[in-house]
This record gives C-alpha cells, structure tokens and sequence, in this order.
C-alpha cells in the first residue's frame, strides 16, 4: 500500500475524532527517538509524525507500517487531514562536522559571523517564526551560510578577501538611499514579490559598519516573503536538499553562542571516501520490487544503474565493519540488484565471514543489507542452502524474523544511522551481539557433522593398506585417491575431487608421510629433539610424531562429542580470543606491553615469555624471594 493510497482509505472526520479523543498527549520515548525531526501539530496537541501514522493505521485496522517520512507524504498528509508540521531542532553528525568545516574556512570573521546570527535571532524570536517554514544552507563550494525563504535566499554570508561578504534583500528607494555608504560587489533585481527589490552584496570589516536604515528595513523585507508562507501547513524549501545544514538552523534559532558550540563538537572526525546511502535508494528499493528489470526501458535501466551504485556503498560498509571487529574475515558480495529470474529483488546485501573456514565451508555468515522497507538489518544467516537438517535448525533458532535474537533492525530514518559513523557502530555492536550466537550454530553442527560422517560412512575399502612397487607407478597417486574413499565414504570418487578433498583435510583427518631409511620410531609416535633455535646454548624438547598427532586429535574429538555444547562454545571462544591476542602480540614491532613495568617478549607453541622491571625504589626496600 502506497501512502497516498493509505489516506484515501480514511476519512478527515474520523481522523479529528481520534485525534481530540483516543491519541495519546505523547509518545513513548523510543518513539520520539526513533521518529526524530517532525512531528504533526493541531489543537495544541503534537506527536512525531511516522509515531501518529502508525498509530492511526493501527486504530483503523490498516495493515500500514513501512513508509518514508519524506516531504512529499508530510505535505500529502497536511493537506489532506488539515493538520501543520514542526520541526524539532536537532541535528545529525554529517551536519556538524560540514557546518564545523565552514566555520574554520572563517579566518578573520568569524566575530562578524556572531553578529550576523544574533541578528537573525533577535528577528526570530520575536516574531514567532517556525522554524520548518524556512530553511537555512551552507553551499559549500562558495563557503556560504543562506537563509532561504520560499525558494528564495533573502540573507547570506560568507568570507571574501579577508572581509565579510554579506547579501541582503532591500526595498530598492531604500538601497539607493543608503549605497553610497556600502561597498557593493553586487546588485540584482529580487525575483519575489511585491516588486521593486533589490538583492545586493557587499562587503564589511565589522558588522556596526551597516547602517541601521538598511538592517531595518532588511528585517522588514524578511518578514514581507515569510509573510506571504507562513500559513502554509507544507514546507515551502526540499527539506531533503543535501545543502541544508540544521545545525546553522540550531544555532540561529537558539542564539548560541558559535565558537563555544564549534569548540565543544569539533572531534576530529573519521573521513569516509564514500558517499552516505540516501533515501532515494531506499525509495527506488521499495518501488521497483518484485519488477521485471527490462533494460530497454529507460525508466528501469536508470533504476538499475541506481542500485549498482548503491551496492558499491554496501560493499565498502561491510569493509570498514570488517577491518574494525573481523580483521581475519573473509567478504562475499554479488552486486546484482535483481534476483535469478532478472527481477529487481528489494534487497541489497553482502555477506561477512568471520574466517577463511566459514567461507570454505559457505553455509552460515553475518549478512548486512538494506531493504525495500527503509531499514538497515545485521543478521546471522544461511547462505547457499536450500534444505537440510542445517537450514531446519537455523529456521527454528530464528523464530519470527523480526522479533528474532539472531536478526537486528533499525530504520534508516533513526538518528543514530544518519552517517557512515553511526552505521557502522549501530553494525560493530550487532555483531558483538550476535557472535555468541553464531559460534553456538557453527558448533552444533561441526560435532553432528562427525557424528554423521562416522555413522553415515559406508566404507567398503580396507583400512589397513599398503601400496607397493617400482618408482613411477603411482603410488603416490593412488594414496590421494584411497585417503579420500576413506574421508568422504564414495568408492567412485574422482581423482580431481580426491585431491580436493586430500588437500582440504591434509594435518586434519589426513596425515601425510614419506618411510626412508632414517625414519624412526621418535619420527612416528614421540622423540626428543634438540632446540639450537634463537642462538640459545642448546636444550632438548619433547616433539610429537605424527601418529601421536593423530591419535591426540582422535581422542580430542571423542571428548568433545560427551561435553555440552554451552562448555564447547565458552572452549571456542576462548580459543577465537587467545588467537587473537597471539597475533596482536607476534604484530608488534617491539616487545608488547602488558602495563608500565611488565612486557612480552616471546611467543611459544603453549606458553608466552615475559620479563618485569621491578622499580629501583622498591628494591631498596623489600626482599624479593622466587617461589615454585
């Protein structure tokens, strides 16, 4: 259902009777977060705007959640149920920073900048104006703060040379009173109406430099174009224009005080390379779903081109999220907005595979997307799989997609996701969340897996062999394709898939060993052997062979198959974890630090060495004793 199609199917008296009488005097607060920057306005009573729309449906038994809270639905929804918008003053991190980037362009005026903003303030607060009616931008290949009324800038500032460059509109007998006392850059006749303005530049050293004539009558012009809109329950200005910029707005409107506000926000900000996803991606996601994607036809290939693009942000999402909290992760991505079948799919996603092993084995992976109904999902998922007792599992732990613990939703609307930073926080915490869950499904089945492999084998080949003749006749050959019959259970197995296998299982269920003349028993089960590694005087140590190896791991795995699989995944992530801080220790360049007396300075098989300075104070006061 299409929002203009949802308010057909209500009426505007129906609509005011559940207003004065059933709707509540104020949302819950997840709903004023989540609903964010406009909310609806009648009979003194406002609530957000999607918070009311859901809420309506829900009264009148619609089936109507997934929509944009975009201008045109906004507008639709004013004219036809008689009610106004107003806009909350907040603002998102993409703003800050571009506004805090036009700031520091200000080299010697930024006091004049101060000026100019309590000047508009005094304007504002004292003739009530609404702040939604008007718009406020920053340009940013000329560096310029606007403000626009209608579709029209009737204020505006920037640096020029040194100086203040300043834009105004005036009533034209006025300017031509006053122009000699201005130095000005520009003069152009004011497209508005009534007729006979002016729009002028010029420039200042200070603000008490404007004669007071031209700053009254500038707030008299100013106030005859927001005159001629005020009325209007619609926004007259493209609240989605990318050059609005509403901490401009924020700070005008609430009179604060600029350099204190810059300095208090201006973080040094993470630079993304590419651009941020927006609405209209969502929009064309929702309106093309389920399409046939006919290239000839301009309308789709543009739509097509469209979400290509789009894919390329997924694509660089799911890298920055998984150089952060996946570092060893492995990426798969197909970059094709339309299903098998070349219709467009209202889904655009990649998967994210913890390691190297998930994706060879390719059935279970963390998937990022964004979907037809305006949201971005992080979830646990099956991938490659079409059936099977995998696929069964997986279903039922999910329970019901959206209420499900393995599944995490937000709106692309939520103020917490409006920029690069935000996502990829909102999708580092989702899969924080969501690890446990993961290694719990990938541990179930790696012990079912054996438990079927053992029982499902129908080995119908010796396993006790030996393999004898002349160099050259294939020997060799014929181990790779024995090991594998054994392995995978298929008497009729090729030798190219044999291989495969071999290769895949090789220091796993496969060992593999060349008998000589020196081969010895130390060699097979257990030996001692010298250790003339590091330049260190010599020392022995006890190394395994290769059927101690085996029969290790063999009863490694006898064990795991009697524990519980909570006490197997506690065992896997702590192996997940001591592997990580192996490798961030073997990366660092100098002996890695533990605190300011304590470091690491090598790394063994099953042990780490580490050596503590012990201040020169403390030795002069205690006895230190080695205890065993």
């Amino acid at each position: 259902m299409t929002f203009s199609e949802f308010l057909k199917t209500i009426t505007k008296g129906e609509v005011t009777t559940w207003w004065n009488t059933i709707a509540p005097n104020e949302a819950p607060e997840k709903a004023e977060e989540d609903n964010w920057k406009y909310k609806l306005t009648k009979n003194g009573k406002t609530l957000p705007f999607k918070y009311t729309v859901k809420e309506l449906a829900k009264y009148a038994n619609i089936d109507f959640k997934d929509f944009p809270s975009n201008v045109a639905n906004r507008n639709a929804f004013c004219d036809a149920l008689d009610f106004s918008i107003v806009e909350d003053l907040v603002y998102d991190n993409t703003e800050a920073q571009s506004f805090i980037s036009f700031h520091k362009s200000l080299k010697q005026t930024s006091a004049t900048l101060q000026e100019a903003a309590n000047y508009l303030n005094s304007i504002i607060t004292n003739n009530q104006i609404n702040p939604y009616t008007i718009r406020m931008a920053l340009r940013e290949a000329k560096k310029q703060a606007m403000l626009i009324i209608g579709m029209r800038a009737v204020f505006a500032f920037r640096e020029e040379n040194g100086k203040s460059r300043i834009a105004m509109v005036l009533d034209k007998e006025i300017y031509e009173n006053n122009k000699s006392k201005l130095d000005v850059k520009l003069e152009e006749t004011f497209n508005g109406k009534p007729e006979g303005k002016v729009l002028i530049s010029f420039e200042i050293n200070d603000w008490n430099e404007i004669p007071q004539e031209i700053l009254k009558n500038h707030t008299q012009e100013l106030l005859l174009q927001y005159n001629t809109i005020k009325d209007t329950k619609r926004a007259t200005w493209n609240t989605e224009s990318n050059t609005t910029n509403s901490v401009l707005k924020y700070l005008i409107f609430k009179g604060e005080n600029i350099e204190k506000w810059v300095k208090n926000n201006a973080v040094t900000p993470i630079r993304y390379s590419k651009e941020y996803f927006k609405e209209k991606e969502f929009v064309l996601l929702h309106e093309t779903n389920g399409k046939l994607c006919n290239r000839s036809i301009p309308e789709f290939d543009k739509a097509y081109i469209a979400l290509k693009e789009a894919y390329n942000k997924v694509e660089y999402w799911t890298k920055q999220v998984q150089q952060i909290i996946l570092p060893h992760g492995l990426i798969k991505i197909n970059k094709r907005p339309t299903n098998q079948v070349n219709n467009f799919d209202g889904y655009l996603w990649s998967k994210l595979y913890p390691t190297s092993k998930d994706l060879e084995e390719e059935w279970l992976a963390f998937t990022l997307g964004l979907d037809k109904n305006f949201n971005y999902i992080v979830k646990i998922d099956t991938v490659g799989l079409k059936n099977g007792d995998k696929l069964d599992y997986y279903v039922n732990k999910r329970g019901d997609f959206h209420n499900s613990p393995l599944v995490k939703i937000i709106k692309y609307e939520d103020n917490k996701v409006q920029d690069w930073q935000g996502l990829i926080d909102f999708t580092v915490g989702s899969i924080t969340d969501l690890m446990n869950d993961y290694n719990f499904i990938k541990k179930h089945f790696s012990i079912n897996d054996i438990k079927n492999d053992m029982s499902n084998m129908n080995i119908n080949c010796s396993l006790n062999q030996i393999l004898y003749g002349p160099p050259g006749t294939g020997k060799t050959y014929n181990t790779v394709l024995e090991a594998a019959k054994i392995v995978t259970g298929n008497e009729n197995i090729s030798y190219s898939e044999a291989l495969q296998v071999f290769n895949k299982n090789l220091n796993n269920q496969i060992e593999f060993i060349t008998f000589h003349q020196n081969y010895s028993y130390e060699d097979f089960i257990q030996g001692i052997r010298p250790d003339t590694e590091n330049g260190k005087e010599l020392s022995f140590e006890k190394k395994d062979g290769v059927f101690k190896r085996i029969a290790d791991r063999a009863l490694e795995n006898i064990n795991s198959s009697k524990k519980q699989p909570e006490e197997l995944i506690n065992e896997a992530l702590f192996d997940r974890a001591l592997e990580e801080f192996k490798e961030s220790v073997l990366d660092s360049e100098d002996n890695f630090k533990i605190n300011e007396t304590a470091y690491i300075f090598e790394t063994e098989k099953d042990a780490f060495r580490y050596t503590v300075q012990i201040p020169m104070i403390l030795t002069t006061q205690f006895q230190f004793k080695v205890t065993t």
